[in-house]
This record gives C-alpha cells, structure tokens and sequence, in this order.
C-alpha cells in the first residue's frame, strides 16, 4: 500500500471524513488531499507531522505502513489538542467565548456551575424515566391491538365472548 493509498484509507475508512474536512484542519484544499491519494504528489515531511499531530496518526504507519494506524494518546493530551483547537475559532465564536468564560470563572461560579449541572442531570435522567414509561405504556397498547386483531382474524371478536364468562 502506498503513503497515498494509506492516506486515502485513514481518512474514509478510518476518520470517515471527506476530501474538504480533512484537509481543511490541516489547512490544505481537498484538490491536495486528493493528488497524494491519487499519488500524483508525494507527502511532505510538514504535511506527514501536520497529519500526526492532527489525527493522533503513527508517523510509522503512515510513512511505511508499520504498526497501528494510531498511536495512543492521553487524556490530557487529547485535552490539549481541543484546546489547541477551540482557540483557533474566531474570537466571536460561541466555543472561544463559552471556553474564555470557563478560565475566568471564579471559585464560588464554579460551585454554581457543579450544582446548575447536578440539577440539569437530574432534570434529564427524569425525562428519560417518563419517557420510557411512555413507551411501555405504547408498546401495551400497541400489544393489545395486535391480539384485537389477531382475534378478529381468527373469526373470534370480543362481541362473541358472553359477558358474564360462560362460553
């Protein structure tokens, strides 16, 4: 498999992304991404370490096709790489602003924030309980119409039971 044929494969099958999303985080057009998948350019050791860096990539692999496709990063690193992230939007953007807000929140906002959170869960995981009460409920009702049906079918219908259990 060649570098371009792997970058292909890392991109669709792998990070299931398009031509135009790749590259656009890597800050080249999906008409380059496209050329080193199609081997009509060669990747250049910058765009090798972008991709790395980017997409958490084993920089073996990628080069000669050695190991796992990616290497394991942790969660502070993956913290980090968000971060790294989040400030490349524009300053305007609502994840900046929302981030920006976050570092600046002092000690006493942040206890608000912990109980805002607890009280939101709490609303969610209600919601989620009625909700599937609702269902069961629904699929009851939806059980006893079947067996309405299937009577019906059969020639039996509750109109030719007796009312008062004597058959």
């Amino acid at each position: 498999m060649t570098q371009g044929e792997r970058l292909k494969f890392l991109r669709k099958d792998l990070l299931k992304m398009t031509l135009e999303n790749f590259g656009e985080r890597l800050g080249v057009t999906k008409v380059a991404i496209s050329n080193i998948e199609r081997d009509n350019r060669s990747l250049t050791d910058q765009m090798i370490k972008s991709i790395c860096r980017e997409y958490h990539v084993s920089e073996d692999w990628l080069r000669g096709g050695e190991g796992e496709p990616f290497v394991e990063t942790s969660q502070e690193d993956e913290l980090i790489s968000w971060a790294r992230d989040v400030f490349t939007d524009r300053d305007d953007a609502f994840r900046r602003r929302f981030v920006t807000m976050l570092m600046n929140l002092p000690p006493e906002g942040w206890k608000w924030l912990k109980w805002m959170s607890d009280k939101v869960y709490a609303e969610y995981v209600a919601e989620q309980k009625a909700s599937a009460i609702d269902k069961e409920a629904e699929l009851q009702a939806y059980a006893e119409e079947l067996d309405l049906q299937e009577k019906a079918a059969d020639g039996s219908s509750p109109s030719d039971t007796p009312q008062d259990g004597t058959a």
